[in-house]
């Protein structure tokens, strides 16, 4: 599992080239943001008890980089692999939601239940 914040300037190197071995969890987030705010300490979660990367991208600071992956609204939350979007979703979602959803995707490799 890792946690990291990415940007512009290292997205390609962050995000692209691992999306290549396999799916990347990316969350365009904004400081200012109340719905990131409760959003990424259940991606964190999932991220660690599940092992999967999360790229965090301050989108109010890049504004360009998530315009460029369709970004409108914050929290956005994508899951990249192999140059393709496997799955999206805007705002914050409940615990369950966002199990249910990264299963669909292939992410869970436990069946932990918060």
């Amino acid at each position: 599992m890792t946690i990291l914040k990415t940007t512009a300037a290292t997205f390609e190197q962050d995000v692209l080239e691992p999306a290549k071995q396999g799916p990347i969890v990316v969350a365009f987030t904004a400081s200012w943001c109340g719905p990131c705010k409760l959003l990424k300490p259940k991606l964190e979660q999932l991220a660690d008890a599940w092992g999967f990367t999360l790229a965090i991208v301050d989108a109010g600071e890049d504004k360009a980089l998530a315009a460029e992956h369709g970004v409108r609204a914050v929290p956005t939350v994508l899951t990249l692999e192999n140059g393709a979007v496997l799955g999206r979703f805007s705002g914050d979602r409940s615990q369950s939601e966002l199990e249910k959803h990264f299963r669909s995707l292939g992410l869970a490799q436990t069946n932990l239940e918060f």
